[in-house]
């Protein structure tokens, strides 16, 4: 391989103190405050720093504070930073840069991850040895001023990850909150979130709700042609140019991922035209993970599901949108998580499904509920979009600055906010 100029590539323990770990004897530890923590691996790492559970009162391989902790058993190249002095197992590897800077090494070995996970692949147990660690080949710029700026701009990026991930954590809190405002007040004519203040309540198999709204069981909510109904028993391995079957797998965060659907023969779909998908149908999933819900797109109209999936076909004066959040409100994942029975493989009835009782306001409000709830949806939706650009943005940046294909040294002694721009 070529080497950039002014670039290096040589083996870790050349440029860095390696210490693997050892495990003491398991009489040494304890949870009470006695000696350092102990991590036997990487199962007590956390997003960038370790949480331990036990302490040990006998020292033996110390990973210091501001070590890169490296995992070398199963999985293979997870690290954290130790944020204090650790005692660390055999599961674990101790790095400090020598001829690198601490923190261009925790990058280039973050963009080693799956090659590490490839290296420790084909043994009887998933593990990496002291020599195959010692001897991995670390590329570098000689310059520190180089590693430096390297580390900079990916450590800017990794901030803006973490603070736009905050703000979906903050988001989708705000979004639970509402939901269950929304779902059991409701808002007035004017806008206005009910109170019982403000505002007529009545008790109801579901608790208080205001008074204008109903109690009714789904069942009461479809057309009358169209029920409740579960899919095809055995779609088979798929056929090209096939009927798309929607399975559980296909329903995440309230969307059906489109990309790996099986497609079915048009022959067995025909046996089930019953459960043939029109789009602005709910599917809502009844074996293994019980309860997802998602709203079918008008690309999967005429699709089918499988028999772990329920179709629901609201009649004509019911929201899709607005049932497609209160079957995610706590009230109605109660139910279901009450009504799912078995142990190795968990299900609910079809016809509990159909019995679930919702809280039902009127259309218009419906309307207006679904409306509040879409705009907060959008709101984190695009902030999602944001982290995953950013994301992408980082790993094509890894794989640029990090084999030195694209060179930093023009940035090299400009200020930070330049930088970034």
């Amino acid at each position: 391989m070529t080497l950039p100029d002014g670039w290096l590539n040589k083996p870790l323990a050349e440029v860095a103190q390696v210490v693997m770990g050892q495990s003491p004897d398991s009489k040494y530890y304890s949870s009470e405050e006695i000696g350092l923590p102990f991590l036997q691996g990487c199962a007590e790492f956390q997003g960038r720093h370790p949480q331990h559970a036990i302490y040990c009162s006998r020292a033996g391989k110390i990973g210091c504070a501001g070590s890169i902790l490296l995992s070398v058993r199963a999985p293979v190249g997870r690290l954290n930073v130790a944020n204090r002095d650790y005692v660390i197992g055999r599961g674990l590897a101790a790095l400090n840069g020598t001829r690198v800077t601490q923190d261009f090494l925790e990058h280039f070995l973050v963009f080693q991850e799956s090659k590490f996970r490839l290296a420790s692949q084909g043994s009887t147990f998933e593990a990496i040895n002291s020599s195959e660690l010692k001897q991995w080949p670390i590329l570098y710029p000689k310059e520190k001023a180089e590693q430096a700026k390297i580390a900079e701009v990916l450590s800017t990026l990794d901030l803006a990850i973490k603070q736009t991930e905050a703000l979906i954590a903050k988001q989708q809190r705000i979004k639970k909150g509402l939901m269950q405002d929304l779902l059991t007040r409701g808002i007035d004519e004017h806008g206005n979130l009910r109170s019982e203040q403000t505002h007529e309540f009545k008790d109801s198999q579901l608790g208080r709700i205001p008074v204008e709204w109903e109690v009714r069981c789904l069942n009461q909510c479809v057309h009358a042609d169209a029920p409740i109904c579960y899919g095809i028993l055995m779609p088979g391995q798929g056929v090209d140019y096939g009927v798309p079957v929607i399975k559980v797998k296909d329903i995440v965060g309230g969307l059906i991922v489109r990309d790996n659907l099986l497609l079915t023969d048009p022959r067995i779909d025909r046996q089930y035209q019953r459960s043939r998908l029109r789009s602005g149908d709910l599917v809502i999933t009844i074996r293994g993970t019980t309860g997802r819900v998602a709203v079918v797109p008008p690309e999967l109209d005429g699709a089918n599901i499988t028999q772990d999936t329920a179709r629901v076909r609201l009649s004509d004066n019911h929201s899709a949108r607005f049932y497609f959040y209160c079957l995610q409100s706590k009230s109605a994942q109660v139910q279901i998580e009450l009504y799912t029975i078995g142990q190795a493989v968990k299900g609910i009835n079809i016809r509990d499904v159909r019995l679930l009782l919702l809280a039902m306001p009127s259309p218009n409000e419906q309307e207006r509920l679904a409306n509040r709830l879409d705009d907060l949806e959008k709101t984190i939706f695009a902030t999602s979009l944001a982290s995953a650009k950013l994301k992408s943005t980082k790993a094509g940046l890894m794989k640029d600055l990090l084999t030195g294909d694209r060179r930093v040294a023009a940035l090299i002694g400009k200020p930070k906010e330049l930088v970034d721009t």
